[in-house]
């Protein structure tokens, strides 16, 4: 099953012949269907497409639909792992399209998910409406996935979002809540899920120069070079090509980023590959997917002080020349009855950081190999259901002198994943136990899942969610001891795992005008409670005989948490003529509270700590570092020719933080109040097309040059302008 003008595979199609043998496409488009000896045509439907009545000649049938419109309702992946739409899935998603990646001329897509209702991200940090606060480069309650595969690095649990392939993405998939059934630890906020592109039965090639700087710092803060313009250049090539029997497509990314901070240099080169094959009959299907990056990254956790905030403090930073490499082989058959994945992950990452006189060595190799096998049961789809039953095994090892050495992760799982479609009814459910094995810590956690989808109208769908997760701790939280310039990050080897659940109920509207706008509406109320929550928290972790006194930050269980909250979102577009316009805005409103405040969860030389004698906020009941108020709103404008784009992000202020940024940093309580209305950011981008292939774009990164605090003793970069030369055929 195919689009008729991309030639790309249609994941979700309905395929009929008569009313009682029916069959979905594939992820790849592809389908399998017994049919009655006198049956002589196929009715093929798909969501925004016109329905077809097919012959059948033979056992073999190709068939092309034409879209109605260039606005779809998006079919994910990854509620379920398998094909669904949007709007009948069980739990919160959210879909990113490619157009707003195109247009925003950036480097990691990291930068464009915090488009996403509900999603923030610091430091590298993905977190999804306020179930995580800020920690330093390790640990992540929301899992990453690259083509249904956890892309989180082994030994301190982080997204490296430059490794991922920006200039070949078809979809990210967000899932809002648990999600630890089916994609284990890390997945307790939740998961976001980014699909790349098959070129299809054609030839597909794009490329892409840009070139940009940055411009002074907002008012009040002095830049840490004055005698020149800091500037920013990169680009792309891509090149895909396939037919009935394999398509491959394989690109090259660079960056020379000279950056807005002090030593915050990163200079990279990417090279990412898939290909895929199939056997004569299509039933197997087979190929080797990788990436490889080599790149000198700088940083620096702490400024001077408010006014030089883009200046390190005692202008100490680190210098990390990285090699990242993964190579995924994967095999699948796809039978009358079931259907077999087996996909498999290795993946690499070398750190070589440069070394100060005095510096604790802080270079760090970690090593992993992942692999899942997954069956489809299909024996039960004449009743509307489907059946997902799978086992995951990882092995990690990380070495490095500030982990102590060699440390060794497993893990190994087995999940079950029904879901039941009739009617107007969508139910899923599932189970999974997962065993855990972190040097001499072991153990094993079983979790459920429910959900229900039930369509009470044309466009209306009301939906309700249970889901349980956990996240064990990684390499880096319980066994790092270095440092970040003067500040010391000390291990804990006592750290729990954490688990909770989240639960939802939500509603989602669909409209469609006269005039051909279409509307999608989705209100939602959550709850999310954590057991054991880790938290990055500052303190007196050591000595007075090491720097700084003993004071740094740890990984420690802070107790019971709750956060509950709203979100109302809003998508759509509308084509009118030659006129072209897309939307995507959301408001979330979370409350995030500390059960027991009073809770003591770690003795230091100099005081008992808690919650309420450590946090900013006097009644120890506000968790850190969470923003209570999240807008997002996007809206694109184009014709055959020119293009006009708006983002808009506004993040209240933190209401609660470590006590001791405010007594030992200078500047961060300056700059607190200074911020306490809270972070509006407004970019602006524009685009003309030369021709059908070429496109030039120019964009104004945070336009009116807003001081961004996006967390204590770090301010987002300023103003800054691009333009990008790009070609697409």
């Amino acid at each position: 099953m195919r689009d008729s003008a991309s030639g790309e595979g249609l994941a979700g199609a309905a395929v009929f012949a008569g009313f009682e043998h029916a069959t979905l496409t594939n992820e790849n488009g592809f389908f399998s269907l017994d049919v009655p000896e006198n049956t002589d045509s196929l009715s093929i439907s798909f969501l925004g497409y016109d329905t077809k009545k097919v012959a059948i000649s033979g056992k073999h049938v190709l068939v092309f639909l034409t879209a109605q419109s260039r606005f779809l309702e998006p079919v994910v992946v990854s509620a379920g792992k398998q094909n669904q739409r949007e709007i009948e899935t069980t739990v919160s998603m959210a879909t990113l399209q490619p157009y707003l990646i195109q247009n925003r001329i950036t480097s990691n897509i990291e930068n464009t998910i915090q488009q996403i209702p509900g999603i923030t991200s610091t430091d590298g940090q993905a977190n999804i409406r306020s179930g995580s606060g800020w920690s330093y480069g390790t640990g992540s309650r929301v899992s990453v996935l690259v083509d249904d595969m956890p892309m989180l690095a082994g030994g301190t649990g982080q997204a490296h979002w430059s490794f991922f392939p920006i200039e070949n993405v078809r979809q990210v998939e967000v899932i809002k809540g648990s999600s630890s059934v089916l994609y284990g630890s890390s997945a307790l906020n939740g998961v976001i899920h980014i699909r790349t592109d098959w070129p299809g039965n054609k030839e597909k090639i794009s490329a892409s120069a840009y070139s940009g700087f940055y411009g002074a710092p907002p008012e009040g803060i002095q830049a840490f070079q004055t005698n020149r313009l800091l500037t920013k250049s990169g680009g792309h090539f891509l090149y895909g090509k396939g037919n009935d029997r394999m398509q491959y497509i394989f690109s090259v990314n660079g960056m020379l980023d000279e950056g807005y901070r002090m030593g915050e240099q990163n200079k990279r080169i990417r090279l990412s590959g898939k290909t895929r094959f199939f056997s004569k009959d299509k039933q197997w299907i087979y190929g080797l997917n990788g990436n490889l990056l080599a790149g000198k990254t700088g940083s620096f956790l702490l400024w001077e002080n408010y006014q030089y905030a883009y200046t390190s403090l005692d202008s100490s930073y680190g210098l990390n020349d990285s090699r990242r490499y993964n190579l995924d082989p994967y095999l699948e058959f796809h039978g009358n009855k079931t259907e077999h994945f087996l996909q498999t992950r290795w993946y690499s990452v070398v750190n070589t950081i440069e070394q100060v006189d005095g510096e604790p060595d802080q270079s760090n190799r970690t090593s992993s190999i992942y692999s899942e096998y997954r069956v489809k049961w299909k024996q039960f789809q004449k009743l509307g259901l489907t059946l997902n039953t799978g086992g995951v095994a990882s092995y990690s090892e990380s070495n490095a002198s500030m982990f102590q050495g060699l440390k060794v992760q497993q893990n190994f799982a087995a999940y079950l994943q029904a879901d039941y479609s009739k009617n107007r009814w969508n139910i899923s459910a599932g189970a999974r136990y997962e065993y855990f094995r972190l040097e001499n810590y072991k153990e094993g956690k079983p979790v459920l899942k429910a959900g229900i989808n039930y369509r009470a109208a044309k466009a209306t769908y009301l939906r309700a969610s249970f889901g349980q997760g956990y996240r064990f701790p990684v390499v880096s939280e319980a066994f790092i001891r270095t440092s970040a310039g003067p500040v010391t990050i000390y291990p804990n080897e006592t750290l729990k795992s954490e688990s909770g659940y989240s639960m939802e109920v939500g509603l989602r509207q669909g409209f469609q005008s006269k005039g051909g706008l279409k509307l999608m509406a989705d209100l939602a109320f959550f709850r999310m409670y954590y057991e054991n929550m880790m938290e990055f928290t500052f303190g007196q972790w050591g000595t007075f005989n090491d720097p700084l006194f003993g004071l740094g930050f740890r990984s420690v269980n802070i107790g019971p948490s709750l956060i509950q909250g709203m979100e109302i979102s809003l998508t759509g577009g509308g084509k009118w003529k030659k006129n072209e316009f897309r939307f995507m805005a959301g408001y979330t409103y979370a409350d995030p509270r500390n059960l027991e405040p009073d809770f003591i969860y770690a003795i230091t030389p100099s005081s008992s700590d808690s919650y309420k004698n450590t946090s900013s906020d006097t009644s120890g009941k506000i968790l850190k570092y969470r923003n209570r108020h999240l807008i997002k709103v996007d809206v694109q404008w184009e014709n055959t020719r020119w293009g006009i784009g708006l983002s808009y992000r506004y993040a209240s202020s933190f209401e609660a933080m470590d006590n001791a940024f405010f007594l030992l940093i200078a500047g961060v309580e300056e700059s607190v109040e200074a911020n306490k209305k809270g972070d509006h950011v407004v970019d602006l981008r524009a685009f003309y097309h030369i021709n059908s292939d070429w496109k030039i774009t120019f964009t104004i990164n945070n336009l009116f040059n807003e001081e961004v605090l996006s967390r204590p003793a770090d301010i987002g970069p300023p103003r800054n302008f691009n333009c990008q030369l790009s070609f697409r055929y």
